[in-house]
């Protein structure tokens, strides 16, 4: 093979790996904003880790929607605008919420731990809510201060 070919085959690859990490990270940190107006307060909900780092936002907890087994729970950050913006989380089994409510083993990924990576920490309110939407099309909130 040229070494003009290899080249090019370098730069290609390149941009490719340029274009792919872009694209993962803006789909797991993505740069709308939404404005939530949620009147139903959640009930059973808890925050194990809420914090503001310079470049990072980490949320852990759990919340629960009584009766509900089929439970969607996002979580947002409010920005100095009042406007909130996703904070994607993966769902964690809390064995103690099952233990809480009775044995109800459908709680079992209750949990939750959200993550964003941000740049500037000042643009953010500290402000963080919680809303889990239940199976009968209803939203429920719950906010939080953090640090």
């Amino acid at each position: 093979m040229k070494k003009n070919n290899i080249n090019i085959l370098f730069i290609l690859m390149l941009v490719a790996s340029l274009f792919f990490t872009s694209l993962f990270f803006f789909q797991w940190n993505p740069l709308t904003k939404e404005k939530l107006d949620i009147k139903n307060k959640l009930e059973s909900y808890y925050f194990d880790r809420c914090e503001f780092s310079s470049n990072k936002i980490l949320i852990q907890g759990w919340a629960v929607l009584h009766g509900k087994s089929h439970v969607l729970t996002s979580v947002y950050a409010e920005k100095s605008d009042g406007l909130f913006v996703k904070v994607e989380k993966s769902s964690q089994y809390r064995e103690d919420v099952i233990r809480a409510f009775g044995g109800d083993k459908s709680l079992d990924k209750s949990g939750f731990m959200a993550t964003r990576y941000i740049s500037d920490k000042d643009s953010y309110t500290g402000k963080v809510i919680i809303v889990s939407h239940g199976e009968d099309g209803y939203k429920y909130a719950a906010f939080n201060n953090c640090k």
